[in-house]
């Protein structure tokens, strides 16, 4: 089976470098437990590099890579096989590209209601959603929101 994993940077960032790096190990953990024969995961991400990616205060998502080769080197190896090194965007099929240019995303009464293409993009792709449970509303295994014209959506998600 085919996995589609979606980066959320909503959640960000933790409020430490330990509390990063703890809840990355738990949502990547999550997907390892997916992970059956010749399954295979491919890794989305909003942006131009999730190396950059500031997951606390002077803490990136490379710096998460780098520190996982002294006690997860399974985990390390894993991740660098499911990267894709571009932006989702970049490889966006087109009729998707198209369905994103059409459809307006939101969360109810939240604060996250910019840039959310990458939520969009992983419930029209079927995807998962990869997360740190910074606060309890990312610790859920649904997560709900809802498009302009549409009714509410939902879609698996990994806190």
């Amino acid at each position: 089976m085919d996995y589609s994993l979606f980066f959320n940077h909503l959640n960000l960032p933790a409020t430490s470098e330990k509390e990063a790096y703890s809840l990355l190990i738990d949502s990547l953990q999550g997907v390892l437990h997916l992970k059956q024969g010749g399954d295979r995961f491919f890794l989305y991400f909003d942006g131009e590099s999730l190396d950059d990616c500031e997951l606390s205060e002077n803490f990136t998502y490379g710096d998460f890579k780098s520190k996982l080769s002294d006690d997860y080197r399974d985990l390390q190896l894993f991740i660098y096989q499911i990267e894709d090194k571009s932006s989702f965007l970049d490889n966006l099929p087109e009729q998707l590209t198209e369905d994103l240019s059409q459809i307006s995303s939101y969360f109810p009464n939240r604060p996250y209601n910019t840039n959310l293409d990458i939520f969009t993009a992983a419930w029209l792709q079927q995807g998962v959603m990869l997360s740190l449970a910074t606060e309890e509303f990312w610790n859920s295994s649904v997560i709900k929101f809802y498009f302009g014209g549409y009714r509410e959506k939902a879609f698996r998600y990994l806190p």
